[in-house]
């Protein structure tokens, strides 16, 4: 696993698409990697709010139960995640 990534606790599982890592980003980016090992980045910027915005708490996502969650409580579901995130660069440039 890449360094700087969240590793979910021990036990952990749940249906696919499922979070294993998540590391967050400058403009309030996050890169998840999935259960099948796909990286994908998703911003967080068009549902940020409130407490949301403040860089301590946006920077103390961890993975728990195959999605994201912070300490506040607020989670995202795992399928919205995955459907409204990209690759981390075009595949145009490969």
């Amino acid at each position: 696993m890449p360094d700087g990534f969240s590793r979910p606790p021990e036990g952990s599982h749940g249906s696919l698409p499922q979070v294993i890592a998540v590391r967050p980003f400058p403009e309030h980016l996050l890169v998840l990697q999935f259960k099948d090992g796909e990286l994908r980045v998703f911003d967080m910027k068009p549902m940020l709010c409130g407490e949301m915005c403040a860089k301590d708490l946006f920077n103390q996502v961890r993975v728990e139960d195959g999605t994201i969650v912070w300490r506040n409580g607020a989670n995202l579901d795992p399928e919205e995640l995955y459907e409204e995130s990209s690759p981390p660069f075009p595949l145009s440039y490969l």
